[in-house]
């Protein structure tokens, strides 16, 4: 991929890669669930479970959001949303 510096940010000393890359996906569904609005009563459906799906799954869960609804076409991410709506993200 060419990329233009403009387009480029320094990843912080210390910050391994793996979280640097969890960034862009984690800002996104932050910004989704919180454009979202939801209330107590309303069941989030989360179409696509791709790294941004997931990453809104787990938005959704750490909010309290219960039950979630995902889907996929791909049997890989269905199982890979499954797993994240099952991981308990209590501390």
């Amino acid at each position: 991929m060419l990329l233009t510096e403009a387009l480029m940010l320094p990843v912080p000393n210390g910050l391994s890669t793996q979280s640097a890359a969890l960034t862009e996906p984690m800002a996104v569904a932050l910004h989704a669930v919180g454009l979202a609005e939801l209330s107590a009563r309303d069941v989030p459906q989360v179409v696509g479970c791709g790294p941004i799906g997931l990453a809104v799954i787990a938005v959704l869960k750490m909010r309290g959001a219960r039950p979630i609804v995902a889907a996929d076409y791909s049997p890989l991410a269905s199982a890979e949303a499954q797993a994240m709506i099952l991981i308990d993200f209590s501390l």
